[in-house]
């Protein structure tokens, strides 16, 4: 073969493998979640949605694991990935959707952030769950006219070996009264890497404004923190970017509610007390630790460390080597305003065991 002949099937195999590169990148592009740093997310709100008009209002915030159940270890539960199961039956599934319609019709609250809800996965039948969920609480009377959602993981396929497939996962918040204004706030993502990162979870903050008669609003925030990030920075960037976003609320004089899961202990004592092989997922000084000790958090590090600890653990691992609810990673932050006062607040724990792997936190709030 001469060497004209050689370097011209050398440019082209050369051409072909950059084309294919460069289509590579596009088609990962296209089939993943691509959100920008901030945008506008449209609010859901029927014309009968009313106005707040001040004094209680009851929030429930909930990690409810795509209404899969406690009936299951999936691959993602135990450390090493060793988990064997990959989705849930239909049919736990619609039980845990008939059990969580039971707790939020026993709490009545007026504001729902949720955490972990699948819209287009193949884990869970491709449903809307969202849609599922409200048109259930309507049947049983409890209307919430309002709902806000946006997705943090979503993608047309997944080349996972336990997942190959499409995914699909929200932040959500429900309201009875009319909130407008949703926006995403886009957290630091976990890696740099182009592919990894544009697979990878996008994990957000989902906030609404709820205005009130007396021409104030109240900024509702749901979001659901990295896990799994061992070795990096991940949770320390989150931790600092909520910071600097709730500080621009206190500066622009915003009253102010945070909720949901933040994958986070914590205090020290909280570390100490989880079983040794538990403690991997963790380190200690908190990364939590800024935020919690800046700002009012339900629970507080007095309950979470007091004789009554094990009323405000929130979470139940899938591990089966976890035989109860050990450890505290969801919470409810609140600004610290003289027309923003709690009233009370608890762990929704008895009869919410085997729902989902979080327990519901509970709290009112007397709104000026």
């Amino acid at each position: 073969m001469n060497t004209k002949l050689l370097l011209k099937i050398v440019k082209m195999l050369l051409a072909f493998l950059i084309a294919l590169a460069f289509s590579l990148v596009i088609i990962v592009k296209l089939i993943n979640l691509n959100p920008k740093s901030e945008e506008s997310v449209s609010v859901d709100c029927q014309n009968s949605a009313p106005l707040f008009e001040g004094e209680e209002l009851k929030i429930l915030s909930w990690n409810i694991q795509y209404f899969a159940s406690k009936n299951y270890v999936f691959f993602y539960d135990m450390f090493d990935g060793s988990g064997p199961d990959t989705k849930p039956s239909l049919e736990h599934v619609t039980e845990t959707f008939n059990e969580t319609v039971r707790i939020i019709l026993a709490e009545n609250p007026d504001v729902i952030f949720l955490q972990e809800v699948d819209e287009g996965a193949r884990r869970t039948n491709f449903e809307n769950q969202t849609k599922r969920l409200v048109n259930l609480l309507n049947k049983s009377g409890k209307n919430y006219p309002c709902v806000a959602e946006t997705f943090y993981w979503k993608s047309a396929f997944i080349p996972h070996p336990k997942i190959m497939g499409p995914v699909g996962l929200k932040l959500v918040i429900l309201s009875k009264y009319k909130i407008t204004d949703g926006k995403r706030f886009q957290l630091p993502i976990a890696t740099n890497n182009y592919f990894t990162k544009s697979f990878y979870f996008k994990r957000a903050l989902l906030s609404v404004e709820m205005p009130m008669k007396n021409a104030k609003a109240l900024t509702l925030i749901t979001t659901h923190f990295d896990a799994f990030e061992q070795g990096t920075d991940t949770m320390e960037r989150q931790v600092k970017y909520v910071m600097e976003h709730v500080k621009k609320l206190d500066e622009a004089k915003k009253t102010w509610i945070l909720g949901g899961d933040f994958n986070l202990l914590g205090s020290e004592i909280s570390y100490t007390s989880l079983a040794s092989h538990q403690r991997v997922y963790f380190k200690t000084p908190s990364e939590l630790t800024p935020l919690i000790k800046n700002y009012k958090s339900i629970p507080s590090v007095e309950d979470i460390t007091g004789p009554d600890a094990n009323n405000w653990t929130t979470y139940f691992s899938n591990d089966p080597s976890v035989k109860f609810p050990d450890r505290t990673i969801d919470y409810l932050f609140y600004s610290e305003k003289p027309d923003l006062t709690l009233i009370s607040k608890k762990v929704r724990r008895d009869d919410t065991l085997k729902i989902s792997d979080h327990l519901p936190i509970i709290s009112v709030f007397k709104v000026l």
